[in-house]
């Protein structure tokens, strides 16, 4: 049997690569290359754009934009009875939210360059991918810096509260009424005293200062701890009166109206 010369095969060969090379064109049919910018029949623009190039800069801008929404928000704590604090299981899941849009836009951002190179027809997206890459680690940072600086100054600033609550529940036992003042909680004279260690009026402990008043005339009484210095020592301001529940809010002193800090 007759062999075909070489040179035939590798024109075979070649054209078969070229067909693979084909498809039809969405607008025309005709065939066109995968490599072709526009259909060289009708001029139908084939250069596609990258969907997870998109989707990266999407969930790039998506936090940074509720994140300035909340920075209005909490800049109208100033003004009072404009802003009221979200509760707290709300601000969780938001800041969840954020976290895994800000990782998502980075994973995709990273992702999509690949996809791109790899596509046998051309496409475009490159600059998108970059814009979610610095946006979703811009978020992830700006999110890590608005949390609580001092959570710790918190947490003790509640703990004083209860041993606060608690030794007006001693106090109002065996004389009646709720204490006036630190002074009268700590007073030994006649006995132990309810509350131990250094307290007074406007105390300061762990950044947080510390109030005490009676009032109805000793069958109620109010407590607060505000950060000495908001922002730095604390961010919350917290209240508590014969009720034993512990209320916060930000910007501003807490009063019986607000939140209560198992909301």
């Amino acid at each position: 049997m007759a062999e075909l010369p070489t040179g035939d095969v590798e024109e075979t060969e070649s054209a078969g690569e070229k067909i693979g090379d084909l498809r039809p064109c969405p607008k025309c049919a005709q065939p066109i290359s995968n490599t072709d910018p526009a259909c060289p029949h009708c001029g139908q623009p084939l250069v596609m754009r990258s969907r997870l190039a998109t989707a990266s800069l999407v969930f790039g801008i998506l936090p940074f934009a509720v994140f300035l929404i909340f920075v209005v928000l909490a800049s109208m704590a100033i003004i009072p009875g404009v802003y009221t604090p979200l509760p707290k299981p709300v601000i969780s899941c938001l800041f969840m939210f954020f976290y895994l849009a800000a990782i998502a836009a980075i994973i995709l951002g990273f992702v999509a360059p690949f996809r791109i190179w790899m596509s046998p027809a051309p496409m475009k997206g490159h600059e998108l991918a970059l814009a979610g890459i610095v946006f979703g680690c811009f978020n992830a940072c700006l999110l890590l810096v608005s949390q609580p600086h001092h959570p710790s100054n918190d947490t003790v600033a509640i703990g004083n509260l209860r041993t606060i609550t608690g030794s007006q529940n001693g106090y109002k036992a065996s004389n009646g009424v709720y204490a006036n003042s630190f002074e009268e909680l700590t007073d030994a004279t006649n006995g132990p005293a309810f509350l131990l260690g250094a307290w007074k009026e406007d105390v300061e402990k762990n950044g947080y200062f510390l109030t005490l008043k009676a009032t109805n005339n000793g069958n109620c009484y109010e407590a607060t701890a505000d950060p000495a210095s908001p922002n730095h020592t604390g961010n919350r301001h917290f209240f508590t009166d014969c009720s034993g529940v512990i209320r916060w809010n930000v910007g501003a002193p807490a009063d019986s109206t607000r939140l209560s800090i198992d909301e």
